[in-house]
């Protein structure tokens, strides 16, 4: 059966699920009486249906005036005067994973990012946060700050936001978003801000086991042991090495995706191995297009063929941009931080987090031990978040980075189907992460 959730139709068709990410936002950017009393001189505030962020919701939009000094502070808010809106804490929450939209016309004159200031009317107590555009760029390959003209840039707050005072939601009658420019504006520019508002928590913490290139140690080793702890798994496949000596063939990874467990997720790593400052981000893309198709042909249907483990985890920009207009849905990186461990805010498709999703720290490597994984993934769990665990290939005694003894993936599938049995965590592939994020269709586990 086939489904518009799917470039190629699932091996079995399931409603899709309610999508539970839905971020709740407590000044909304489509209502003017949250924002237009406290404007920076010179500075107009609008809405701006051109503009959006989410499918028919107007952004607001600022525009600043040519001449304003670099160091200026730009700011948009509300007094906290009667009959202005005021913000809308949701109850109980925990000031953490907070999370805002912003795009501008020009980048490079507001590098700081911006500051969010939520309190009493003159101040005296508030709460705040600052997050900076820098922090979210950075991998080996150049082109690689998300913060750049004309696209959506959606920081997440890792900690709480800074106290000042005793604020709490009953008292709260302002609110306003800030941003010191770096630079002066020569010209007219633009800044739009498209949601400011909480993220909500994982019911549960989410560990998502992957491993790289097509060995063939997971078909005669690791698969089984997955199917004995009912673990799903999710196996990021090089197409030009299928076939070749000590990895799969494209005959047995069709077997293991049809396997009737459903444990298996089939996702891209590559058609070839080389990584994007090798490639270029052109060529990248393309190779990534060509290892779909490769996957396609050889019967792997659903969403994994379009996630993507970014070769020696380097990404850019321009490959993020070209991969989304190709119709690819999601990257995993490498390193863990806690905010690209949340939920990544997908009910609108213009979070590039999407395209960068972290690993665990310590990934199954030679030289990690059990205790040193399970730290690294407890530390993602201490978070309430999500994370990749990574390995390779499977062997009784490694001998290199890309390699992890048959002993700590016993004892860690152990331990983790445990921590499954008892509520403390769930185990689930890519695609199943994905589309309970986005109300996706997948049959996988």
């Amino acid at each position: 059966m086939s489904s518009q959730y799917h470039d190629a139709p699932p091996r079995f068709s399931l409603p899709p699920p309610p999508v539970t990410n839905t971020p709740l936002e407590f000044m909304p950017t489509h209502d003017l009486s949250f924002w237009d009393s406290d404007v920076t001189p010179g500075c107009t505030v609008s809405l701006d249906a051109a503009v959006s962020f989410k499918d028919g919701y107007p952004s607001l939009r600022i525009d600043l005036p040519a001449g304003l000094p670099a160091g200026t502070v730009v700011k948009v808010g509300t007094t906290g005067a009667a009959g202005k809106g005021q913000p809308r804490i949701p109850f109980n929450w925990d000031l953490q994973r907070f999370s805002f939209a912003l795009r501008s016309t020009n980048a490079a004159i507001m590098q700081t990012g911006g500051m969010i200031y939520l309190g009493n009317s003159d101040y005296s107590s508030f709460w705040s946060g600052f997050l900076n555009a820098l922090h979210y760029g950075g991998s080996a390959a150049t082109d690689t700050v998300m913060f750049v003209d004309n696209a959506w840039w959606v920081p997440k707050l890792a900690t709480p936001l800074d106290c000042e005072g005793t604020p709490t939601a009953q008292n709260l009658s302002r609110g306003k978003f800030t941003v010191q420019l770096t630079a002066a504006t020569t010209q007219p520019e633009t800044i739009w801000l498209g949601m400011l508002a909480a993220l909500p928590k994982r019911k549960l913490p989410t560990v998502i086991l992957s491993f790289d290139d097509g060995y063939a140690s997971w078909d005669t080793y690791l698969m089984e042991r997955l199917k004995y702890y009912d673990l799903p798994a999710s196996f990021a496949i090089v197409t030009s090495l299928l076939g070749k000596s000590d990895y799969m063939s494209a005959e047995r990874m069709k077997a293991r995706f049809d396997d009737p467990s459903r444990l298996f997720d089939f996702t891209l790593h590559q058609s070839v191995h080389d990584n994007v400052a090798v490639q270029g981000s052109a060529q990248y893309v393309t190779a990534l297009q060509v290892g779909r198709d490769q996957m396609r042909a050889a019967g792997i249907g659903g969403d994994g063929p379009s996630h993507h483990a970014w070769v020696e985890s380097l990404w850019t920009n321009t490959a993020i941009d070209a991969m989304r207009a190709a119709g690819f849905l999601s990257a995993r990186g490498a390193g863990y931080t806690a905010e690209r461990g949340f939920d990544q805010v997908f009910f609108s498709g213009n979070d590039k987090d999407a395209y960068i999703l972290n690993t665990s720290m310590v990934n199954l490597t030679n030289d990690a031990s059990f205790a040193q994984v399970q730290a690294a993934i407890q530390t993602a769990v201490d978070d309430g978040s999500f994370v990749f665990v990574n390995g390779h290939d499977i062997v009784r005694t490694p001998a290199s980075d890309y390699q992890t003894s048959y002993a700590v993936i016993d004892e860690l599938l152990a331990w983790l189907a445990g921590q499954v049995a008892a509520g403390a965590l769930q185990v689930v592939s890519h695609s199943r992460w994905f589309a309970d994020t986005t109300g996706r269709v997948t049959d996988r586990r």
